[in-house]
């Protein structure tokens, strides 16, 4: 991790780790903490970075779920910038290609890239996953989106709250992706569960046969 993160994620956490923060939890240990001197080498650093036209920003909600966008507009347009957590959660849903390439930043507040923020929450989530065993929302987000709109919608919200769906619900969107897919990740979606995807997924499929 670069100085300039190391900076953001002490001077946003300070304290300690922050237990929310997948993306800067993992990088607040002893070992990766930020000298004073490092804060100091970043003082007066100018990023030379632009602010993203509307259009671009647009891009990238448009692959977000609604309320993602309404978070992500609002920050924006006040030029508040949303928490680490919140903020993660939705730029994980845009598609890696594009959020990668987003090379200016959301607001004139800001010193890191829409992209060089995207990354830390890859880092972060990937982390996170490991540690909880899991599932990694860069590996499950693609999924979400074969999903009609009503059922991304009812998973993100699902898995953002940590609130699972019925079990017609889940079944409903589950079975919309591929099995294959569905049937490779032995992983959770949420801490709150027993069971993995996979499992999930079987069990849907096999009340699906015996209808």
């Amino acid at each position: 991790m670069n100085k300039k993160w190391k900076k953001k994620c002490k001077s946003s956490f300070k304290g300690g780790k922050c237990a929310g923060c997948a993306e800067c939890g993992a990088f607040l240990s002893d070992d990766n903490s930020v000298s004073d001197e490092d804060d100091d080498d970043m003082d007066g650093e100018d990023d030379g970075l632009s602010v993203c036209l509307t259009g671009t920003i647009g891009q990238a909600l448009k692959q977000m779920d609604s309320e993602c966008q309404d978070k992500v507009y609002s920050a924006v347009a006040n030029d508040v910038p949303l928490d680490a957590v919140q903020r993660c959660t939705c730029y994980l849903q845009v598609d890696p290609a594009l959020a990668s390439g987003m090379n200016c930043k959301t607001m004139d507040s800001k010193t890191s890239s829409l992209a060089e923020e995207y990354a830390v929450c890859v880092d972060g989530a990937t982390d996170y996953a490991l540690k909880h065993n899991l599932c990694n929302m860069v590996d499950l987000n693609p999924l979400i989106k074969t999903m009609t709109p009503e059922c991304q919608g009812l998973v993100d919200y699902a898995i953002a709250h940590n609130t699972p769906l019925t079990e017609d619900q889940r079944c409903k969107c589950y079975l919309e992706v591929d099995a294959a897919s569905m049937q490779s990740l032995n992983c959770r979606t949420m801490e709150v569960k027993d069971m993995t995807v996979a499992e999930e997924f079987q069990q849907c499929s096999s009340a699906k046969l015996d209808q």
